[in-house]
Formats: C-alpha cells, sequence, structure tokens
C-alpha cells in the first residue's frame, strides 16, 4: 500500500524528468543542427588560399621572361623560383 502511495506521488515528477530529458535532447538537436549549417556555410563560402585570388599568368607561360614572378604565386613560377635557389 505505501509503495503505491509512493509511485502514485512520483508520477508527476517523473513526468516532469521525462519532459526535461526531452527538452534538454531538443535543444541539443537544435543546437547540433545550427551548428552544422554554420559549418557547411563556412565550406562554402571560406576562401580557398591561392585557389581565392585565381591568379593568372601574365606572361605567356614563360616564367624566366615575366616581371612579376617575384610576387607570382602560380605553380610553374613556384618551381623555377625553388630551382633557382639551389643554384
Amino acid at each position: 500500500m505505501i509503495r503505491q502511495a509512493r509511485t502514485r506521488m512520483a508520477a508527476p515528477e517523473a513526468r516532469r524528468a521525462e519532459e526535461s530529458r526531452r527538452e534538454f535532447f531538443r535543444g541539443l538537436a537544435r543546437w547540433a543542427s545550427s551548428l552544422a549549417i554554420a559549418a557547411a556555410g563556412w565550406l562554402v563560402l571560406a576562401p580557398r588560399g591561392r585557389a581565392a585570388r585565381r591568379e593568372t599568368c601574365t606572361g605567356a607561360g614563360i616564367c624566366s621572361r615575366c616581371g612579376s614572378l617575384e610576387g607570382c604565386g602560380l605553380p610553374q613560377a613556384l618551381s623555377l623560383k625553388a630551382a633557382r635557389s639551389t643554384r
């Protein structure tokens, strides 16, 4: 009889605890989805180093005669600069 009384009284508390857990997990899911959307947006919109600058060759691919060689970041110019520095 005493056990039945305890369970009857504890039922509203259990419901509140269950609702509290549900709210916690709902909030957690909201924050996780917001974080995922923000991360996806950052990945789409973030600049990507040299690709973001969109360098183009102004020397017709002949780096040794180009006046912009020192500031150029294109792969062909970088390899020429590396080759010149090892001499």
